[in-house]
């Protein structure tokens, strides 16, 4: 297979959302990355455009079994399709996962992130929820795309193990699990900390979360300060508070 005019600007168009939305596809790039997609078998790969010396190093079977539209190009043709400053050996375009429509009750912690804009934090807060073993991410409307190139490469491959969905903020009140979130006028956590597992809220970068999801809650808690910073970065916080909590 070659690689069209035409398959070169579908490629391209990926990197807008608006076709992210449209076509259900996504782009993965560099080595790393890709071969967490390659190994874990949870997305359907369409495409694998790569140079001919990272396809020289892969397990051709490896390849053969997880797609069959693999495509070798010249550095300047994968710099044409980059959302990278310097192409890295690798893309590959994958099919989204099925989301789900409910939040599931059943036991185990969970996030749910309401109007995270920056998508170097949303990819973090996927790798960290990944650290602790929480395998489930639930976003609101206004949250960043969990399928953003840079929310893609932050998170490292850890979108094949925790899954996302995208729950309104008017159906939380119906979700039957104890709703916790980090605020400044919380409850101070400690390694003492002992509560049911449940919805940990984390707010937005700069306003925290919203006064209607705040009314919801069983429990504000927050993260003890002990110098002046203002506040903390919502991946740190989300870190902290996962090493607390889980």
């Amino acid at each position: 297979m070659e690689l069209t005019n035409q398959l070169k600007k579908y490629i391209r168009s990926l990197n807008q959302v608006k076709y992210r939305q449209k076509y259900d596809k996504f782009t993965v790039e560099g080595p790393k990355v890709c071969a967490e997609f390659l190994s874990a078998n949870y997305f359907n790969i369409n495409y694998i455009l790569a140079l001919e010396d990272w396809v020289y190093t892969q397990d051709r079977v490896l390849l053969k079994q997880r797609c069959n539209n693999l495509i070798t190009v010249k550095q300047k043709e994968l710099q044409s399709l980059s959302n990278l400053k310097q192409a890295n050996q690798v893309i590959i375009v994958c099919d989204k996962a099925a989301p789900s429509a409910v939040i599931d009750s059943s036991i185990g912690w969970k996030l749910y992130l309401d109007e995270i804009k920056d998508p170097g934090n949303m990819g973090t807060i996927i790798r960290i929820a990944d650290w602790y073993g929480i395998r489930e991410v639930y976003l609101s409307e206004d949250t960043v795309d969990p399928y953003n190139p840079k929310v893609i490469q932050a998170a490292m491959g850890s979108h094949n193990r925790v899954a996302m969905t995208r729950i309104l903020t008017t159906q939380l009140k119906n979700v039957d699990l104890p709703k916790y979130g980090l605020t400044l006028a919380g409850k101070p956590m400690g390694k003492e900390t002992s509560l049911e597992p449940g919805l940990i809220v984390i707010g937005n970068e700069s306003r925290g979360i919203r006064k209607e999801l705040i009314s919801q809650l069983d429990v504000e808690l927050c993260i003890p300060r002990k110098g002046g910073a203002e506040s903390l970065n919502a991946a740190v916080a989300t870190g902290i508070a996962c090493q607390l909590l889980t």
